[in-house]
């Protein structure tokens, strides 16, 4: 047996490790001496008895691996696997690219992406065809659909229309799971009890306190957001526990803001409430990319920041996500893109209202019309087979690096171990199992 080469190692306290696997992604609290004394009984090839369950689990989970075992191999097989999975399916549908916010760092600002457009019920219809089609084509399991925009709720006779139709799905043996990313001001209480019960999961965006919230996410005519979206937020926690993650983004201001929000939800006692907190960049625009050719405004500092706001999350008991697992990107997956109003196709949700790879036609039936489609799928860069850190970056974001090549390896890095902290640490002071 040996030690797996995608094992990473963070002290946690004095008597305790964490280990994190990146290819399996697993994630465990080892103490110290039980992980000496593994390690000192597999270099003399005789396990200590004592610690025989802590090396059954460590095995189990992939830390350890028999002798024979290629990694790589191992790697090209699961990453394969997962690319062209055809049991599954991941569709991100804008229902329309129209938004009643205009947020100061709004990604989608290319020339075509403000187009007034809704998806309309005949539109829905031709893409419920595909995905039928699909269903009885490859024997689909598994459905996922992300419903967003601009803000879906401006047109949320459709999000009811499409809840009631991929319901359907379920007595054929489908699992389906509806996201919907809002920006929260729309999905009132009376929205919440009607649909809110029938979705997986629905994202809110709240950046920090009222003061930098409304300087960055104002209404259309400039006037604050945060007291309805806050409202709509505390009321959807109550009333679907488990359903609401809450994601925060933080520019080079907002910082102190972030967390006083944090300490305001948890003086509610809505940490076990709330699904999850994450907290991301904020990201260079659709024009900004096409401009400078890659990402410019993710950086080791910008990085940095984002772990401390983490690990303050975790301290105040809240679930945070696992942002520290950035691949694959959805751009390389034979199963995932993203669909706009008029039924145009792009190989990621970056590309949107851009140069489209497809479309899907009246008959329902897709068509690709861009070789972006192929090549984003089976060109993998040389890098991820070498790092430790391939099989969760899988070469980043495909969209955001542009017509360039950016490593991540040093925020990696910088990150890794302060965000696993965070991880593990919010798992402890829930009570729920680390893994």
């Amino acid at each position: 047996m040996k030690w797996s080469k995608f094992n990473i190692k963070i002290p946690f306290d004095n008597d305790r490790t964490i280990l994190f696997n990146t290819l399996s992604r697993n994630i465990v609290l080892v103490q110290n001496k039980a992980l000496q004394t593994i390690k000192e009984s597999m270099d003399k090839a005789n396990v200590n008895a004592n610690y025989l369950d802590d090396m059954s689990q460590l095995k189990s989970l992939n830390f350890i691996i028999p002798d024979p075992i290629d990694e790589n191999s191992r790697f090209v097989y699961l990453m394969s696997m997962h690319k062209f999975n055809s049991s599954s399916i991941s569709i991100f549908i804008s229902l329309s690219s129209e938004c009643n916010f205009r947020c100061v760092y709004c990604y989608q600002d290319a020339d075509n992406a403000k187009n007034n457009a809704y998806m309309n019920e005949k539109n829905w219809k031709i893409l419920f065809n595909y995905i039928d089609y699909r269903r009885k084509l490859s024997g689909l399991k598994s459905i996922a659909l992300i419903l967003f925009g601009g803000e879906p709720m401006m047109n949320d006779e459709l999000v009811k229309k499409i809840i009631k139709d991929v319901g359907t799905f379920k007595k054929a043996g489908c699992t389906i799971s509806i996201a919907l990313i809002t920006n929260g001001s729309l999905l009132t209480p009376d929205k919440i009890d009607e649909i809110g019960q029938f979705l997986n999961t629905i994202q809110f965006t709240i950046d920090g306190n009222e003061e930098s919230h409304d300087e960055l996410r104002p209404f259309s005519n400039g006037a604050g957001s945060y007291k309805i979206v806050l409202e709509n937020f505390l009321y959807a926690v109550k009333k679907i526990p488990g359903k609401v993650v809450l994601r925060c983004n933080v520019s080079n201001t907002n910082k102190k803001n972030i967390i006083a929000l944090l300490r305001l939800l948890a003086s509610f006692r809505l940490q076990n409430l709330i699904r999850e907190v994450d907290f991301r960049a904020i990201y260079s625009s659709q024009r900004e990319i096409t401009q400078c050719g890659r990402e410019t405004k993710i950086t080791v500092d910008t990085a940095t920041e984002l772990a401390e706001i983490f690990l303050e999350a975790s301290k105040l008991g809240f679930e945070v996500s696992r942002s520290f697992v950035v691949g694959p990107c959805s751009g390389t997956m034979s199963n995932s893109f993203a669909v706009d109003e008029n039924l145009n196709v792009y190989v990621c949700p970056g590309f949107l209202y851009l140069n489209p790879d497809g479309k899907i036609d009246k008959n329902g039936k897709l068509s690709i019309s861009n070789s972006r489609w192929y090549k984003m799928c089976i060109k993998t860069k040389p890098c991820v087979y070498e790092c430790i850190y391939g099989p969760i970056c899988y070469g980043g974001c495909r969209w955001m690096e542009g017509t360039s090549t950016k490593c991540n390896k040093e925020i990696f890095e910088a990150t890794l171990p302060p965000m696993l902290k965070a991880y593990v640490l919010s798992k402890i002071m829930r009570g729920l199992d680390v893994r």
